[in-house]
Parts: structure tokens; sequence; C-alpha cells
């Protein structure tokens, strides 16, 4: 398994994106998404590489509504990992194991990932914001530094969003 971000590290860096990410929560994320808070487990989900990546990628959410979290896919005509496509679209999902439950990430963090994940695919975004990110784990993984990268990175995207 692998360690995953709700709300990842390296968009948390930028202010305007947590002020846009506090306007889909309806209240401010400020403090979830600085500092130390940012790795705190409530931000996170030990998955699977492959389910992973179709979380990263907004193939499917989390949604929490009265402490009950349920699987939510985004895409039900794109392939999921197997680890999801044996589960039912709105089921419930439990954290722990059978003999320890152990507390939900943060139902607040998911929410806002899933609303970001609908706005993905109903403005048709998915591919280009796919490609944005690939090209930006391949561009970090050279030796430029990441200050540059994160303004251009930022602004690239914004363009491209317009565009659609």
């Amino acid at each position: 398994v692998q360690g995953a971000h709700i709300i990842l590290f390296r968009e948390t860096s930028h202010a305007e994106l947590r002020k846009a990410l506090s306007i889909f929560a309806g209240q401010s994320v400020e403090t979830l998404l600085t500092g130390s808070q940012i790795n705190d487990p409530s931000n996170g989900l030990l998955l699977d590489p492959t389910t992973h990546s179709a979380f990263g990628s907004f193939r499917f959410g989390i949604e929490c509504r009265d402490k009950i979290y349920r699987l939510r896919k985004l895409y039900p005509d794109i392939d999921l990992p197997e680890m999801l496509a044996r589960h039912d679209d709105e089921e419930q999902l439990l954290f722990g194991c059978k003999s320890h439950v152990v507390p939900g990430p943060s139902s607040l963090l998911c929410n806002v990932h899933l609303a970001i994940g609908y706005v993905v695919r109903e403005s048709n975004a998915f591919q280009t914001i796919l490609a944005i990110l690939e090209d930006e784990e391949e561009f970090n993984s050279g030796n430029t530094g990441g200050d540059y990268w994160l303004a251009t990175g930022a602004s690239y995207l914004e363009r491209q969003l317009r565009g659609l």
C-alpha cells in the first residue's frame, strides 16, 4: 500500500488554491492545509498503487455525510482498478480491520476532493488536467527548482482550463 494525500501536498503551497478549496468546502480549510496539518493522517488514505492513481486522477472520490463514508464513482464508463470495480457506487466504506476500527479521514477534505472531481468531470477537463499533472511529475523528476515550476505550472493549468 501507499500513503495518499486527500488534498495533495504540492497544491497547498498556493494561497489562491487554498482559497479556492475553502470555497469548495464552504468554510476555511486553511488550518488543515498548511504546516504539519497537511501530513496529518486525517488528510490521508492507504491505497494500493492503482487505486491511488485512480483517486489522484479523480476517477472516484469519497463522500461523507452524517459520519458515513461512501464510494463515489465519478466515471462509471471508465474502468476502475479491480479493488474498486467490485464495489457499487455509493457503497459504504469502513476504515480499519475486523478487530480494530480506526478514525476515518477528514470528512471535509474527502468532500472537497469529491467536489473537485465533479467539477473536473462536468467541465470535461479530465484529460487536460491529467496531462498537466503527468507533465508536472515528469518535469519535477528532473533537476529544475520547485518554485519556478509551481508558478508556471499553476499558470499553465489556469490557461488550459480557461481555454476549455
